[in-house]
């Protein structure tokens, strides 16, 4: 029997503004020479999560690990990751991996050479959560959707009436619209390629278009059928597709898994808190953060920012060339002497 995990998972991924079951802690040292330390540090979390999470990170795939019970009676532990990256590159070779079900970041190092100062340019990027592979967001979100996106303050930070009610129509719009389509989307893509991969005749892809209302009904439950372990796999049947079984079911219940691992993960996204800090050593001059503390700056992003698009963190430095403070002195004053003996 297939399990009908899917539309349960919904409620996880649609939920953008919610009370926070975890929280993460991301630090990233950034030193002179471009090597990188990241810190990763699970909150409260259960000591399981030491060898499988969301992030892809344990202590057998190179990172140092410790563990700490916050209070003294906890059933749960503060467990702490950290790994040296030698630069930029090798860091997204481990941390930026094309995956459906872990959180990528990226890194990037810029040096820019200006003569009395040589500056720096650090991103650091977490990925967007949006998992869903058959739906394009700009047939759902407006300019000003992205627009309002971009201005949420800090986690945490009040907002207007006026945010308070449209961040509250965009949670209807994901989830009431986008949401439901991303899942029925990849149903219907599913039932599609599975017309390919049995070799059918290609007009049943046309009976299934023609259908596909009555196949989102099904999902969002308007017909007030119950959504019972195979109903995908029993309507198909029902429009004379020639699945051959049980082939079918096998197919649909690990297409099923892969649909449940990306919901998972964007309901992890959404349910949780995240604190990135970044530390430079050299004089900040610019940067986007929430918080700047000496060369120590933090982000506290709102989980609705990290879903959509992908969250930059940045911050721009830069560092005195005393080298080409001396030798412009030293022609000015060559120059200077030169020009009086004349």
């Amino acid at each position: 029997m297939i399990r009908l995990t899917t539309i349960s998972a919904i409620a996880g991924v649609i939920l953008l503004i919610t009370a926070c079951d975890h929280e993460s802690e991301l630090s990233t040292l950034v030193r002179e020479d471009g090597s990188l330390r990241k810190t990763i540090e699970l909150k409260e979390a259960e000591q399981k999560l030491a060898r499988k999470n969301f992030y892809g990170i344990s202590p057998d795939n190179g990172w140092e690990y410790e563990q700490v019970r916050p209070e003294e009676n906890s059933k749960k532990y503060n467990l702490r990751f950290t790994r040296e990256f030698s630069s930029a590159g090798e860091f997204n070779e481990i941390m930026d991996q094309e995956s459906d079900s872990l959180f990528r970041i990226r890194v990037d190092l810029n040096e820019e050479f200006r003569w009395f100062f040589t500056y720096f340019h650090f991103k650091e990027t977490f990925r967007a959560a949006d998992r869903f592979r058959y739906v394009d967001q700009q047939d759902f979100f407006t300019p000003e959707d992205y627009a309002f996106i971009d201005r949420l303050p800090a986690a945490g930070e009040s907002v207007s009436k006026a945010d308070s009610l449209f961040a509250e129509k965009l949670n209807e719009k994901i989830m009431d619209v986008y949401a439901m389509e991303g899942i029925f989307e990849a149903q219907l893509n599913f039932l599609m390629q599975k017309i390919d991969d049995y070799q059918l005749a290609p007009a049943w892809k046309d009976t299934l278009i023609v259908h596909r209302q009555d196949l989102y009904k099904l999902l969002t439950g308007e017909n007030g059928d119950d959504l019972n372990e195979d109903i995908f796999i029993e309507f198909a049947d029902s429009l004379g597709i020639p699945y051959p079984h049980p082939q079918i079911d096998r197919a649909y219940e690990r297409e099923l898994e892969q649909q449940e691992a990306r919901l998972n993960f964007m309901s992890w996204v959404t349910d949780g808190t995240f604190t990135n800090h970044i530390e430079v050593p050299w004089k900040i001059v610019e940067s986007n953060a929430d918080i700047t503390e000496g060369n120590r700056l933090t982000w506290q992003p709102p989980t609705t920012r990290l879903l959509l698009r992908d969250f930059t963190m940045s911050v721009t430095a830069r560092r005195m060339n005393y080298w080409a403070v001396v030798t412009t002195a030293i022609v000015l004053l060559a120059g200077g002497v030169y020009f009086f003996r004349k």
